[in-house]
């Protein structure tokens, strides 16, 4: 399910790199690539208990899904709209096989570093090299940055103190862990539109013993009324007895009653609330929420919503 097409994958990177994609709150087929995840998957995996044999995660910057592995998975599905994303799958995969820990480090916070990328290239799936190569090729680093999301500002030890605290395999120790773990599990990409009803139809074929959706519920392209009565049932079909579905990440829920809190994220934590209060309304699930880790804004704390079968 791989759907390699390099041809369209430059031309479309080619135009979000020149600014010439909408690419606003509304995920695409083609759209920025996520280098950094935010999400505090490391505490939230080791507070769960359940089998953990397979997984279906969001792949963004695949963080997530490479913390499943940490954690115990032995097969995940990492599933994205964005097309580019199998891309920054494999380039992690390449630098985590072939890398010292501080050469990953070095790389990740000084991204696509030309000498570090040539030494992981060995390692690296032979369309995603062809695609990294052309980039480097063509577009200088200043250019990239319209591409990736995420990583031109994120070269401070600050920066990396908080990757460490959301996900294990950027400490030392569980990075070589992983190391060994990758010719141990399968990993896959699904190119998947969890709102198209067809895709999921076409493209969920097992059962899970974790779903996890992040925050894509925030940046719906249809109104979650209808997702809920429409497509959650697909996805509880294919949740194994036991498991746990993780419908949706809340960043900083309780930020908006702190006076502190910047308009632009008091907006946000309001969606956030109306989310939760539709999701409410609108199921007859036994949703449970609770805390996931440390809140992004001052005074707040991150919750999950989670349907356990």
């Amino acid at each position: 399910m791989s759907e390699f097409d390099l041809k369209k994958d430059l031309n479309y990177s080619s135009l979000i790199i020149n600014n010439r994609t909408i690419g606003q709150d509304v995920y695409q087929e083609y759209d920025k690539i996520m280098v950094f995840g935010g999400d505090n998957l490391k505490e939230l995996l080791k507070m769960i208990k359940l089998k953990k044999e397979k997984a279906l995660v969001v792949s963004g910057s695949f963080d997530q899904s490479l913390e499943c592995l940490v954690q115990g998975f032995k097969i995940v599905d990492a599933f994205d709209i964005n097309k580019l994303s199998k891309h920054i799958m494999n380039l992690k995969i390449a630098a985590i096989r072939c890398l010292s820990y501080e050469e990953f480090v070095s790389f990740m916070l000084n991204f696509l570093n030309q000498d570090l990328y040539n030494k992981l290239t060995p390692c690296l799936n032979e369309n995603s090299k062809a695609y990294f190569d052309n980039l480097l090729k063509t577009y200088s680093r200043n250019q990239l940055i319209n591409l990736f999301s995420h990583f031109y500002a994120k070269n401070t030890l600050c920066f990396w103190d908080k990757c460490k605290q959301n996900f294990s395999f950027y400490n030392e120790k569980e990075f070589y862990e992983l190391k060994e773990r990758l010719n141990e599990v399968k990993y896959s990409f699904i190119p998947l539109d969890i709102f198209n009803e067809i895709d999921l139809q076409s493209k969920l074929k097992t059962k899970y013993d974790f779903i996890y959706l992040s925050n894509i519920l925030f940046f719906a392209s249809m109104p979650i009324e209808k997702f809920i009565v429409s497509l959650l049932p697909y996805f509880l079909k294919h949740l194994e007895d036991g498991g746990l579905f993780v419908l949706n990440y809340f960043h900083s829920f309780a930020s908006i009653e702190n006076e502190k809190c910047s308009s632009k994220n008091r907006l946000y934590q309001l969606k956030n609330k109306l989310l939760y209060q539709k999701l409410k309304n609108v199921s007859n699930e036994e949703f449970v929420i609770s805390g996931s880790g440390f809140g992004h804004g001052v005074g707040s704390k991150d919750l999950v919503l989670t349907i356990k079968k």
